[in-house]
């Protein structure tokens, strides 16, 4: 097999394969971590529960765009090695884009929340290469239909081990500045947290991610990608 293949109902990558069956993503898991190399082996199952989300462009040239293929459904982890067993409510998007990041992007952060209406908080805020902002903050529902979040802005969160610095988005009338809740994953360009926020008024606990394309292309950050995702993965 080679090193990935794509098809109309799923791809391959490596040993592990993605595809969709009966109305669900079904993901099998053959891996080994970075850097010990300790194998990752199991299966994840995804069930959509909402409609999808039209995509948009990131940049002003749409270039990159993000699509919320399903902003909430319930995901199943059954894992072999190690073992590992738990579900949840889940999220599944998809980035594309036509040339690396770091030409069109400095920096971005990511932000995603179930709330208890049912509807799923989404913001995508972009720091352009050339200077600029692009934001975007709504919430959708179920059925697929998307309403803008009025009224919104980035405060700082508290930065990381790292010195990484993040933004968290929040509502302007906010009684509560954006607080980051645990600490999920943490390395010199990209950052992953739950925050404990305010969005369209409602309050709501979003997995944030935070990425620094400057960073990323540091050479001592590029040096060490190795060790956290093994060469083959970073080859490009």
């Amino acid at each position: 097999m080679s090193a990935s293949e794509r098809g109309a109902s799923g791809a391959a990558f490596g040993r592990s394969a993605a595809r969709w069956e009966a109305g669900a993503l079904v993901v099998d898991v053959d891996e080994r971590s970075a850097p010990f190399g300790r194998p990752v082996r199991g299966r994840v199952v995804f069930h959509p529960e909402s409609a999808p989300v039209a995509a948009w462009d990131l940049d002003d040239a749409g270039v990159h765009r993000w699509w919320p293929v399903a902003p909430r459904g319930v995901v199943e982890v059954a894992l072999a090695e190690p073992s590992v067993r738990f579900s949840g409510l889940g999220y599944h998007d998809a980035n594309a884009g036509s040339a690396p990041l770091e030409a069109h992007f400095s920096r971005w952060s990511w932000a995603r929340g179930h709330a208890a209406d049912g509807g799923t908080v989404l913001a995508y805020d972009v720091a352009l290469a050339g200077g600029g902002r692009r934001s975007r903050r709504v919430v959708a529902a179920a059925d697929g239909s998307v309403a803008a979040i009025e009224q919104t802005i980035s405060q700082r969160i508290r930065g990381t081990a790292w010195g990484l610095e993040r933004e968290a988005p929040v509502d302007a009338s906010a009684s509560a500045a954006p607080r980051v809740a645990r600490a999920l994953e943490d390395t010199p360009f990209y950052a992953r947290a739950l925050v404990e926020t305010t969005l369209g008024g409602r309050a709501v606990t979003a997995m944030h991610e935070e990425l620094s394309l400057e960073r990323l292309q540091r050479r001592w950050v590029q040096a060490l990608l190795g060790f956290r995702m093994g060469r083959r993965s970073w080859a490009r």
